[in-house]
């Protein structure tokens, strides 16, 4: 599992494990990267997948992508 959009990381020196023929590179978690930062990822069964990667909108594109949604699952309910 990557984790490369859910936290912020600083290099550590490389170790040598027993049964490992290569030096291994280590991690120090230095915190968790804001929610702004992150991409949010929504599917379903029905073929439907939606990526978005939060950073790249602004607080109104947020929230005017949300209200299209919802006008959306309005729309589509029984």
């Amino acid at each position: 599992m990557q984790v490369e959009d859910l936290v912020e990381v600083q290099e550590r020196q490389a170790v040598n494990l027993k049964g490992i023929d290569r030096n291994i590179r280590t991690y120090a978690i230095k915190g968790y990267l804001a929610d702004s930062h992150r991409k949010v990822k929504v599917s379903h069964p029905a073929g439907i997948h939606v990526d978005v990667q939060l950073s790249t909108l602004t607080h109104e594109q947020r929230e005017e992508i949300g209200e299209q949604l919802l006008a959306l699952a309005r729309q589509i309910k029984p």
